[in-house]
């Protein structure tokens, strides 16, 4: 790897968001050349902070391996929202790519919806328990799959309709053989498939839960949006809004790839060395 490659690893590696704003605001060739340069984590993590739509442009134009790393690096919500600004033919091939399994299959669902809506930014991967099950059976499930545990369980009926939520923290202190239906709350904040993206930031129950269920229009539970992917869809739409300075755009990748040349070279190039053995940092 040559000097100027390690620098702008090590720049987009700290800041991500900030090459994200120059990617958004430079041609498409040339972004997508510069962000094919970029490890796999790395470009993940600049592609999060991107305008989706934005993001899927530079995305389409690489290699479909590189492609579909990057993607491999994305929450569910995240990955779904850039693909789904794809044509299908530019989004099938990296799909296909993807390790076949349960996260592939939960991306493809999140795809069968329309792009910014609740049922394409939820997590599908959530944690449910039928209503029969006792407080004991429902804290197995949690423990088996803690990477999908929520704030909250949610509780379904026979046809996965959705009947009640539980809080974790009540679930943990409910005794263990009570049924799950006895303790869960029915009042429930809920969210249509179909809501658009004003319709979810806008939503009062952000006032009072961390995450809130998607049900289609039967009221089958489909999954839940966090909170943070409301703050992300805010940043989003607070983008959208403002156009980028037409200054910017003609130098933004051309001083990125001058790093080298600036005082933010030095300090990448610190940044791939480490702190000095024998110099204090000043705060």
């Amino acid at each position: 790897m040559d000097a100027t490659s390690e620098l702008i690893r090590a720049f987009a590696a700290a800041h991500p968001d900030d090459v994200a704003r120059v990617l958004e605001t430079s041609e498409e060739v040339d972004s997508a050349s510069l962000l094919g340069e970029l490890t796999a984590e790395s470009a993940g993590a600049v592609v999060r902070d991107m305008v989706p739509a934005l993001a899927a442009r530079r995305l389409h134009r690489l290699r479909t391996p590189t492609a579909s790393a990057i993607v491999h690096q994305l929450s569910l919500d995240v990955a779904a929202a850039l693909l789904s600004r794809m044509k299908d033919d530019e989004r099938r091939p990296i799909l296909d790519a993807l390790d076949r399994g349960p996260r592939e299959r939960s991306l493809r669902q999140l795809l069968s919806h329309e792009p910014n809506t609740a049922g394409a930014w939820m997590d599908p991967q959530v944690l449910v328990a039928p209503r029969s099950v006792t407080v004991a059976e429902a804290l197995e499930r949690v423990r088996a799959e803690p990477a999908n545990a929520l704030y909250y369980l949610y509780v379904l009926g026979d046809g996965g309709q959705l009947e009640g939520v539980v809080n974790q923290r009540e679930l943990m202190l409910a005794s263990p053989d009570v049924p799950l239906h006895s303790i869960m709350t029915v009042r429930l904040q809920m969210l249509l498939s179909s809501a658009g993206a004003a319709a979810i930031v806008s939503h009062p129950g952000w006032q009072r839960v961390h995450a809130l269920p998607v049900v289609d229009a039967q009221g089958i539970f489909l999954g839940a949006i966090r909170y943070k992917t409301v703050r992300r869809l805010e940043r989003e739409l607070g983008r959208a809004a403002r156009a980028p300075a037409p200054e910017v755009t003609a130098r933004a990748l051309a001083e990125f790839y001058g790093l080298a040349a600036s005082g933010l070279g030095e300090w990448a190039m610190a940044t791939v060395r480490g702190p000095s053995r024998g110099g204090s940092e000043e705060a």
